[in-house]
């Protein structure tokens, strides 16, 4: 019963990542950059209730499912090579265009504490994709600048796996993601 934890960063809400980047005079620029995500949701055991024979009478309390303990990973890296050009009215303004390539996995489990419970079960996600960026940074001085950037076009595919209980073979699943004006990012740079 693990959910399929999705390594599509397409689908992510708000996520805070770190990127690297170096800047050649000539114009070129290559980033390295990457983001992690960890949730738990700790479980509870189920109660029983006061009903018999499946039939609840007036003032009977139902019973109630456990509640599952999950545990979810998430991780996402990617290498990217972009060339700004130059404003010559606006030298702060550094519009650029590049090439990004990427890669994430998610990993989750889940397991419940009952007695019929078939034992944990995990899901796997991996995914892999590139896509054209556009974007523009100004420079508020030399060694501090603020930017936006967008995945003009992307593509991912993605590979699921979904092993509902130990023992059993994985449950398999493949996609295919095109986007456009996807993975909208604000930045906040300082140059050393």
């Amino acid at each position: 019963e693990a959910e399929a934890p999705s390594a599509n960063w397409m689908d992510k809400g708000t996520a805070f990542g770190i990127e690297g980047s170096l800047l050649f005079r000539s114009g070129w620029r290559i980033d390295l950059g990457g983001s992690y995500g960890y949730s738990v949701n700790p479980g509870k055991t189920g109660l029983a209730g006061t009903g018999s024979g499946g039939y609840l009478e007036p003032g009977d309390i139902p019973t109630y499912r456990a509640v599952a303990s999950q545990q979810s990973n998430a991780f996402l890296a990617y290498v990217a090579g972009s060339y700004y050009f130059k404003v010559p009215s606006a030298p702060s303004l550094k519009p650029y265009v590049g090439l990004k390539v990427l890669g994430s996995y998610a990993h989750n489990w889940k397991n419940y504490d009952e007695m019929n419970s078939m034992g944990t079960s995990v899901t796997e996600s991996l995914a892999v994709g590139a896509s054209a960026v556009l974007g523009v940074d100004y420079f508020l001085s030399r060694n501090f600048y603020i930017g936006a950037s967008v995945d003009a076009v992307r593509y991912v595919y993605s590979y699921t796996a979904l092993r509902p209980q130990e023992g059993l073979g994985a449950l398999s699943a493949n996609s295919h993601n095109i986007g456009a004006l996807a993975a909208p990012i604000l930045k906040l740079g300082f140059v050393f």
